[in-house]
């Protein structure tokens, strides 16, 4: 009887692990997408799910799930930031200090969350996320930067310019072959008067022959075959630079102050948010498009995961993990990292070489709802 009590356990045991790498392995495809569109790396959306499929480590789920999620950031932004055109990471140039910064304050993070109270980093990763969806709706600069604002109208109006010029480089073309060939016809009309009052070497009257043959110089027959000018052409809406393309704003975007490095590092570590939910933000309102802030996140992330995974690595689980059947490195749940980024990856590479053409607008709203749907997952994680 006792055997197969245990076979049973053993059993529903192996099958729970399986709908945990299954679900882990279809979060890890969702994770490739917000890292290539949002510069998640991961951490984010990977946090509530570790927790839901650590369940059985009880108190050190939510340390085991935020090391986790470092270790997936660091696979996850490192090869997006790999594949990044470098006239994109060129927007971080001068950063090192801030990319520094960064990394000190993840090792700090990194390490509090080793004694921190398990519920108490819960609650504070909802409370920071909800926080910074209010902050993206009620403050201005997220959902349309001012140097959009300024590159979208300085867009429309040079097309107009464009526009005008060509019509006027037409009209002074069509002007010049007008003239040109008015020009030709009275020479032609001159050279035939003068030949109609010449006289030949016997004394008569040369015109009468001369004139008879004399005609216009071929070509040169007036304005009924002037050519038309070609009509200026207005660019097609797929040869317009989008806002998402990142069109060129009215002045360059602001470089990211240094000072934001240290604590940005510490509670994205600690949390297990990684940094692109504070870094994203404070680029828009730097004046960069989407399409550069969710990029250049990747390498910010990866400045904070990097030492952030290290700390896990050599971190320690409680008694709880002992009885839980979970295989752990350090902190860090191998088989979760595992299946996540076996989905990740193969999206990101694909991504990275086709990205959607996404509005901007509706890009920054997109940021958002995902923020959204995180915290609520969270909210139903434990």
């Amino acid at each position: 009887m006792v055997p197969n009590i245990a076979c049973e356990k053993a059993c529903r045991s192996g099958e729970v692990s399986f709908v945990n790498d299954v679900a882990l392995l279809g979060i890890g495809l969702l994770t490739g997408v917000t890292t290539v569109l949002f510069g998640f790396g991961g951490g984010f959306v990977a946090v509530p799910v570790v927790v839901w499929a650590d369940a059985a480590l009880g108190g050190d789920a939510m340390r085991v799930a935020t090391a986790t999620s470092a270790l997936v950031m660091v696979v996850n932004a490192g090869f997006a930031t790999a594949v990044t055109p470098r006239r994109v990471l060129a927007g971080l140039r001068g950063s090192g200090a801030l990319l520094a910064l960064l990394a000190v304050g993840a090792s700090v993070g990194a390490l509090a969350t080793r004694h921190a109270p398990a519920e108490l980093a819960r609650w504070l990763f909802v409370a920071y996320v909800a926080l910074t969806i209010a902050d993206l709706l009620l403050r201005p600069g997220f959902l349309r930067p001012q140097a959009l604002k300024g590159s979208a109208k300085g867009s429309a109006k040079g097309r107009a310019k464009r526009a005008a010029k060509g019509s006027a480089k037409g009209a002074a073309k069509a002007a010049g072959v007008t003239a040109s060939a008015g020009s030709a016809g009275a020479t032609g009309s001159a050279g035939a008067t003068e030949s109609a009052g010449a006289t030949g070497p016997t004394g008569g009257p040369a015109g009468a022959t001369r004139s008879a043959g004399a005609t216009a110089p071929a070509g040169a027959t007036g304005p009924a075959e002037t050519e038309e000018p070609a009509a200026a052409k207005e660019p097609t809406e797929a040869e317009r630079p989008t806002e998402t393309e990142g069109a060129a704003p009215d002045k360059a975007p602001r470089p990211l102050s240094p000072v934001l490095g240290a604590p940005a590092g510490a509670v994205a570590a600690f949390l297990g948010v990684g940094g692109s939910v504070m870094t994203v933000p404070a680029m828009r309102r730097a004046g960069h498009t989407m399409h550069v802030a969710t990029a250049l996140a990747n390498p910010l992330t990866l400045a904070i995961a990097l030492p952030a995974a290290v700390v896990s690595l050599g971190g320690a689980a409680g008694p709880d993990a002992a009885h839980a059947h979970i295989q752990l490195v350090g902190l860090v749940d191998l088989r979760a990292a595992g299946a996540l980024l076996l989905g990740a990856l193969p999206v990101i590479a694909v991504l990275r070489r086709r990205p959607p053409r996404i509005p901007d607008r509706a890009y920054a709203w997109s940021y958002i709802a995902l923020l959204g749907v995180v915290t609520v997952a969270m909210l139903f994680s434990g």
